[in-house]
């Protein structure tokens, strides 16, 4: 018998792929939040849901984050710097 493909649960909407922009600079800047969050006039997503966001995908986004930068990097994610590190 086939085996059967399973979806990537990161890839489903309201995932973290949808949320890494707005974790990593404040805003989504390739517009992966448009149709899932109701965006302000300026773009970004209302302060508790990307609060929410971060406490639901911001250990994960962290650990990918350090993996792309093992020697440390000057610039720290909006995220973290409006939430608070979750390690």
């Amino acid at each position: 018998m086939p085996v059967r493909k399973r979806n990537n649960k990161r890839r489903t909407a309201d995932g973290l792929d949808d949320w890494e922009w707005t974790f990593s600079m404040g805003w989504p800047l390739t517009g992966d939040l448009w149709g899932i969050v109701e965006l302000d006039d300026n773009g970004q997503p209302p302060r508790d849901v990307a609060q929410a966001a971060w406490r639901r995908f911001g250990a994960e986004f962290m650990a990918e984050f350090e993996a792309e930068h093992p020697n440390g990097t000057d610039s720290v994610p909006w995220a973290v710097e409006q939430f608070g590190d979750l390690r």
